[in-house]
């Protein structure tokens, strides 16, 4: 026996599983580079402001802005905290909310959802939703694979008629393809 005995459903399957196989790719480089950005951008910063351990903060705004809406704001307050120790000043630590804060807020609030609204078709108030079901379940790795799920969740949805209309309230445009 076969899955998809059928030379139609086996086209529809592979169309499909194409289908997400590249919208998660699209999202995992667009997210590669829009945290890259921010993590080169924060470094300079960092540079400037003297922070020990530039490289390893960049990093970790890096790999933390891979988790939606909340991992930037920790990305941006552990240097914030650490420098505060590192000085025993308020200034510093200022200095690097208000500078770091800036580039997350521009990169995370005009960037990030201009270049991803293009390639991923999801409602934000899914990905908060998602992120909180898939955080809550898997913790950080939840957290940070909930929008390839989600996103591969819709595909999936959109391909039958009827969960197609829920694929739809899912989705960002209120279209599927």
């Amino acid at each position: 026996q076969k899955l998809f005995p059928e030379g139609e459903q086996f086209d529809n399957a592979f169309r499909t599983l194409k289908r997400i196989e590249f919208s998660v790719a699209r999202y995992i480089g667009v997210k590669t580079m829009i945290s890259f950005c921010t993590a080169l951008l924060s470094y300079i910063v960092f540079e400037i402001v003297g922070i020990d351990f530039p490289v390893f903060w960049a990093f970790m705004i890096f790999v933390l802005n891979y988790i939606p809406a909340i991992g930037s704001i920790i990305a941006t307050l552990l240097p914030v905290a650490f420098s505060m120790l590192q000085f025993g000043d308020f200034v510093p630590g200022i200095v690097l909310l208000l500078s770091v804060g800036t580039i997350q807020f521009f990169i995370g609030n005009f960037l990030d959802p201009k270049i991803m609204g293009d390639n991923v078709n999801l409602s934000p108030l899914i990905i908060i939703l998602s992120l909180s079901f898939w955080g809550a379940i898997w913790g950080v790795t939840g957290a940070i694979l909930s929008v390839p799920i989600t996103v591969v969740v819709v595909i999936i949805l959109s391909k039958f008629p009827k969960t197609q209309p829920i694929a739809i309230l899912l989705s960002g445009k209120g279209e599927v393809k």
